[in-house]
């Protein structure tokens, strides 16, 4: 009987180690994505990697390493926009190797919210909170581009004009059962 039930935990643990994609596979996944990734608000590449960051963080991790220039600047933007400490911690360890090796390297434009900021409302009125305290204007609109619901992170577009545009990427936290801004950056402007 022993032998049995041994036999059986054997085999689904066996089971279960084929079922899981390897880790090369799920770092082949990730850099797809990054390689798809634009920064605009119907990009599902953008959505899937900000909402899976938690997630993937040891394949975006990897792909600032990256020789794929787009892969590479991508990853520094989700790791950014995420500012998850391990994360933000990668990107400092990858600038100093980089110029230790006297290598050039990217780096996006986005500004992590050096002050603490904090929107009114609940989560209902989300958008309009960001438009009332960052983006107070009666040009500009706001969606939300992506939530990862384990951390409580959201991505907001907000976009002012109809023929000129800028857009703007706000990020926030849910912290203490506030709101917190964490980056509010200027994307685009035409």
């Amino acid at each position: 009987m022993k032998r049995l039930i041994l036999t059986t935990l054997l085999m689904q643990t066996v089971l279960a180690i084929y079922a899981l994609p390897s880790q090369s596979e799920k770092y082949a996944e990730t850099r797809r994505l990054l390689l798809g990734m634009d920064r605009s608000v119907g990009n599902k590449p953008l959505k899937v990697l900000f909402e899976e960051a938690d997630e993937r963080m040891a394949d975006l991790k990897k792909a600032l390493y990256d020789a794929e220039k787009q892969v590479n600047l991508n990853a520094q933007v989700i790791l950014k926009y995420f500012a998850a400490p391990d994360g933000l911690a990668a990107l400092e360890e990858w600038y100093s190797f980089r110029r230790k090796q006297g290598q050039e390297y990217w780096m996006p434009k986005i500004t992590l919210s050096a002050e603490s900021i904090y929107l009114e409302g609940n989560d209902d009125d989300l958008i309009r909170s960001v438009l009332k305290i960052l983006h107070p204007s009666t040009t500009a609109w706001a969606k939300m581009v992506a939530k990862n619901k384990r951390t409580d992170t959201v991505l907001i577009e907000i976009v002012y004009g109809e023929i000129f545009t800028e857009g703007w990427h706000v990020v926030v936290r849910k912290e203490e059962g506030k709101w917190r801004v964490i980056s509010n950056n200027l994307v685009w402007q035409t």
